[in-house]
């Protein structure tokens, strides 16, 4: 490997720490307890809160707002990044979960970090991503929701609250879709 190939390796990761690239856990109870924010929280979004609305663009460039499920479908928000090995671990695991409930009122949507449309075209493509892509240009979205850590998943139920904020899917996931589709209440264990 050439010296400038290493400089090059290192510069990146270095980038990908200071954003916050991190897979770090929290207490089980801390995700989804209404509390405000708590330092070193990934996502600073509370649970049982409205969901803040945004308007994003797909890989196409045609604009998708949250308000657009409102009362339709629940949504699971994938906050990600293609330089993010932890974010890579996570893929197939987004894909099976599409997979598995494509037939049910929860939409799975990616939401990019901050990069040009064709590096995550060529990542959805490379990878065989079958849930919708979202691009956040300049971290608008990420910030709003304050997330600080990637991968970050927020579920928003049909009504627009907050009802689930992780670094990772739970175990019991038929749970957590019940839960987004309906607006329930109950507790989805993390994994």
């Amino acid at each position: 490997m050439k010296t400038s190939q290493i400089w090059t390796w290192a510069a990146c990761a270095a980038i990908a720490v200071s954003l916050g690239c991190a897979k770090r856990e929290e207490s089980p109870g801390a995700r989804t307890s209404p509390t405000p924010a708590q330092p070193g929280r990934l996502i600073s979004a509370t649970v049982g809160n409205q969901a803040p609305d945004w308007q994003l663009n797909d890989l196409d460039g045609k604009p998708v707002k949250l308000s657009d499920f409102r009362a339709k479908k629940g949504v699971l928000l994938a906050f990600f990044a293609t330089w993010c090995p932890y974010c890579m671990e996570e893929v197939p695991s987004l894909i099976a979960f599409q997979n598995a409930y494509k037939d049910r009122s929860v939409e799975l949507i990616g939401v990019d970090l901050d990069q040009p449309a064709q590096v995550v075209k060529r990542f959805a493509e490379e990878r065989k991503i079958n849930y919708k892509l979202l691009l956040d240009p300049g971290g608008r979205v990420t910030t709003t929701y304050g997330v600080v850590g990637i991968p970050a998943l927020v579920g928003i139920d049909a009504t627009g609250t907050v009802r689930y904020l992780a670094n990772g899917l739970p175990e019991n996931l038929d749970a957590l879709v019940k839960q987004l589709e309906a607006g329930g209440a109950a507790e989805v264990k993390k994994p």
